[in-house]
């Protein structure tokens, strides 16, 4: 069994040490820069996002081919999304995210949005819900939130590490233009990992969203009006006089 030596404590401490001394500038520096509404809450938002020290990895939306864009995609067709995250060397036994999509743009799966990819598969399901723009309390306007938190139980499993998918979602685009999706974070909803421990929580350090590009339904041009279903009764009807 691995015993803790003194040279690491010395360097947990210093990395805390760090961290610690990090946040309290930044966060000196955030009530500065913050607006005066929830001055200090976002002051120490703004301290604990520039402390890199306290964040983990990656976590990324992409299609299923990989793409971070999506040039093609069709009205009412299903949209197979996939989201990945690289937890490097951190034993990871949980992890929260809040996915961010226009209000209205996409058809969801009735019941639960996200299915369990492999990197925390078998985990317990803590949150699997669609928070709409009415329900997300100081949610992005305009967008409807997907709430998605796992946690691995006790076990020789418990703490996972490395690279792999985390869930996998289907849409269906229901309108044209361009929607983007994104990791949205704020002091209510943040995109964090729990660790092995079961106590330490840290943020990812770089999260990256897709853009959806729907194109236009094109519609068959019949200036004639000869296949219309009225041209067609009325074709019918004048054969059966004959």
């Amino acid at each position: 069994m691995y015993k803790c030596q003194y040279q690491d404590l010395l360097i947990y401490k210093v990395e805390l040490s760090v961290c610690a001394d990090s946040i309290i500038v930044y966060f000196k520096l955030g009530m500065k820069i913050a607006k005066r509404e929830h001055v200090i809450l976002n002051a120490l938002w703004i301290a604990l996002l520039t402390c890199s020290t306290c964040w983990a990895q990656m976590i990324e939306v992409v299609s299923a081919e990989g793409d971070t864009v999506v040039y093609d995609a069709e009205l009412g067709a299903e949209l197979a999304l996939s989201i990945r995250a690289d937890f490097l060397d951190n034993a990871v036994t949980g992890c929260v995210f809040y996915l961010a999509l226009p209000n209205g743009f996409f058809a969801l799966p009735a019941d639960a949005p996200f299915s369990q990819g492999e990197l925390l598969f078998g985990a317990s399901e803590f949150a699997n819900d669609l928070l709409t723009q009415g329900q997300a309390l100081g949610g992005p306007a305009g967008m409807d939130l997907l709430a998605y938190a796992v946690v691995v139980g006790p076990g020789a499993d418990r703490g996972r590490s490395g690279w792999g998918e985390l869930a996998r979602l289907v849409l269906k685009p229901l309108r044209s233009g361009t929607a983007s999706i994104y990791f949205f974070q704020s002091p209510i909803y943040a995109t964090q990992v729990v660790l092995a421990d079961g106590q330490e929580e840290r943020f990812f350090q770089r999260t990256r969203g897709i853009d959806i590009h729907v194109k236009k339904q094109t519609q068959v041009d019949d200036s004639s009006r000869r296949h219309r279903w009225g041209a067609i009764k009325i074709q019918a009807v004048h054969r059966g006089g004959q």
